[in-house]
């Protein structure tokens, strides 16, 4: 792996987005920033959980089962990982009405094309350390009871959710504690000037700085407020963000782009 790259970093579309109210759509505009969560303050209650494939005596420090993988969860959480979630998808009718108040909010379009070109600076700072597709399954990860790290690394748990939520086509940018210096995983040894660079913005959860342009289009809601529409464009204009409309037409599947110049 290259220095400050990602995992099949060329798999990464060029373009994700983020379904958002009119209200958090004006925070990340007017603040360039993105917030990295915590997997608690997530809407599914499954998620970054895991089971054990186990054996007996792996279970000898805890009376039981359940004390196991309760501190097994502790002892995860512990590292703090930040997770920014997005979707490959613009056009998604359930996405809108779950996550962008009824077609009422907006859709983000963040340009992930200068992250695959073999030219980017990667001395300059990038706000994640790594982003994956989420693979979708019918059971909880697993993980063995015999294994004393848990592998966090590349936030592998983390990029795991059950079938249900295959409709959001979700991708996710991981952000890493300092403190766990994930550096062996994700950094070439001779790149010790990029690393320190990168490692001292990383605090795991919470709102980091974003490059310019990588917010790259805003879409309106279909059913948005006109003086949202007004407020979202103005600010947007301060920017140079590219304002699109987003159309449902009858008897298709899904819906369209118009650009607005």
């Amino acid at each position: 792996m290259k220095p400050g790259s990602f995992e099949k970093s060329t798999s990464i579309p060029d373009t994700l987005y983020k379904y958002v109210s009119v209200k958090r759509a004006l925070e990340i505009l007017l603040n360039q920033e993105i917030y990295f969560a915590l997997r608690s303050q997530f809407n599914d209650p499954l998620e970054g959980t895991f089971s054990y494939l186990t054996q007996e005596k792996t279970l000898t420090k805890v009376d039981t089962w359940a004390q196991f993988l309760e501190c097994r969860q502790e002892q995860l959480d512990q590292v703090n990982l930040g997770l920014f979630s997005m979707s490959e998808r613009y056009n998604s009718y359930p996405m809108w009405a779950h996550y962008a108040e009824q077609h009422k909010g907006c859709c983000l379009e963040f340009d992930f094309s200068r992250f695959n070109q073999s030219n980017y600076n990667w001395e300059k700072w990038f706000p994640f350390v790594f982003v994956g597709k989420i693979g979708y399954s019918g059971t909880l990860p697993l993980l063995d009871a015999t294994e004393t790290v848990l592998p966090h690394e590349k936030g592998s748990i983390y990029m795991t959710k059950f079938k249900h939520w295959e409709y959001e086509e979700e991708w996710r940018a991981v952000m890493y504690n300092r403190t766990y210096e994930p550096s062996k995983e994700l950094f070439d040894s001779k790149c010790a000037s990029f690393k320190a660079d990168v490692e001292k913005h990383m605090k795991g959860s919470g709102a980091y700085k974003i490059e310019e342009n990588f917010l790259s289009g805003i879409i309106l809601g279909n059913e948005m407020k006109d003086s949202d529409k007004k407020t979202i464009i103005a600010a947007a204009k301060i920017f140079k963000i590219d304002i699109y409309n987003i159309i449902p037409i009858k008897h298709k599947a899904d819906m369209e782009l118009d650009l607005r110049k």
